[in-house]
């Protein structure tokens, strides 16, 4: 690095904030209460979703329940009518 960018970079004064305690917590209010009112939209429609993916879980809950039992109804019904049809069958 040459000697003039590190000289530069030595002369610059730090960086200082010349603001009263009561600014500060002013301006820290009004930047919380800016990010609150730019988020409360965002929250409303994550908890809309929220809510609707809950709506979905419960309804593949309940189908899946429904299916379970259709599932092992038409199992029983298949051995019932395999077990009569193989009743029925005459030695030929």
């Amino acid at each position: 690095m040459s000697s003039w960018r590190t000289a530069t970079f030595l002369a610059a004064p730090p960086l200082t904030l010349n603001l009263s305690l009561l600014a500060s917590k002013e301006t820290l209010e009004q930047v919380k209460n800016l990010l609150r009112q730019e988020l409360s939209p965002i929250n409303a429609k994550l908890y809309g979703l929220t809510t609707k993916v809950s709506d979905i879980d419960t309804a593949v809950n309940f189908l899946s329940g429904k299916y379970d039992a259709l599932l092992n109804q038409l199992k029983d019904t298949n051995r019932k009518v395999n077990s009569h049809a193989s009743g029925n069958q005459s030695p030929g």
